[in-house]
């Protein structure tokens, strides 16, 4: 009988979480997009999320989705050999501190959807971008005498706690913007808030942010009362002149694959799909129980978001 040695498996590296002062021994220009600084922030704020592999430079940064404290995400994998330990690492440290969700999203990724139902991750989302062009007019898109705006400030507390309500009220639980969120986005130069009046309740809002030539609509809503009254459309045009003031002569949006009604307003009034620019939001449940619906109700609203990987949710 022959005698085969036994062969004993490599042992796994070690993994350790990443911090500020580890960033000198990565080479980080191959892994990322993101720039040293960006990662540095996100590693401030989201302490023990992130690990790496000293022996093999292998490293997954993960921080908090949207300043939600139920929801993490990925913000970069750069991992071969080691890709599913890294991942395992951040699901088991997303669990301890009892997320929801870890989630990624795959917006300039090259990345097959294999690879995320190898590892365990299902579409939470699908994404739709449009885009409006300065030549794209609609004689049919007219403010509302009824309907007048009133800027919602980074200190009026009572703006913000009412923006907070309507977006409750108008998105499906998981695109909700959280207090921590709306401080965070109002603090920014580039960023707009107005809140719609009608008969001085609050009808709608949208958020805006404007670049030099263009602009993002980030965030619009109806109040469910005021559903079906053209109060969607009349708000989608104060957004729309605003960014204009601002000089944007091209003007983008986002808004979730499924919101049909919300993409037929756009349309109506002149946006073309952006089909390159479409991604998905795909999430490892950790808690189906508090995973909330994700469907959005027939209103007319959409979706902004604040990076390019978060400013598009």
């Amino acid at each position: 009988m022959l005698n085969v040695p036994s062969v004993n498996p490599s042992p796994q590296p070690e993994i350790r979480t990443l911090t500020s002062e580890d960033l000198d021994r990565i080479r980080l220009r191959r892994h990322f997009r993101l720039d040293i600084d960006e990662v540095r922030s996100i590693l401030s704020v989201n302490c023990e999320s992130s690990f790496w592999i000293p022996e093999t430079d292998e490293l997954i940064l993960v921080g908090i989705w949207r300043n939600r404290s139920d929801l993490m995400a990925i913000h970069g994998l750069a991992a071969t050999a080691n890709e599913s330990a890294l991942i395992e690492h951040a699901v088991e440290h997303a669990r301890l501190r009892k997320m929801v969700a870890l989630l990624m999203v795959d917006a300039e990724e090259t990345r097959r959807p294999v690879f995320y139902a190898k590892h365990g991750f299902r579409t939470i989302d699908k994404i739709a971008t449009y885009e409006l062009a300065a030549q794209r007019q609609n004689a049919q898109s007219i403010l509302r005498d009824d309907l007048t705006f009133v800027r919602a400030a980074a200190a009026d507390a009572v703006a913000k706690r009412e923006v907070e309500h309507l977006d409750n009220l108008a998105f499906p639980w998981f695109w909700w913007n959280v207090r921590a969120e709306l401080d965070a986005y109002l603090s920014l130069p580039e960023v707009e808030v107005w809140i719609g009046l009608q008969n001085g309740a609050v009808a709608s809002y949208f958020g805006i942010t404007h670049y030099r030539g263009w602009g993002h609509l980030d965030r619009i809503a109806t109040h469910p009362d005021s559903q079906r009254d053209g109060i969607g459309a009349a708000t989608l045009e104060a957004a729309i002149r605003r960014l204009r003031d601002h000089g944007a002569t091209r003007i983008a949006l986002s808004t979730q694959g499924e919101n049909l009604p919300a993409q037929a307003m756009y349309e109506r009034r002149g946006f073309e799909r952006t089909l390159a620019l479409d991604y998905t939001v795909f999430g490892y449940i950790l808690n189906e129980a508090q995973l909330k619906p994700m469907q959005v109700p027939e209103r007319e609203v959409a979706r902004g978001a604040r990076t390019r990987t978060e400013r598009e949710q």
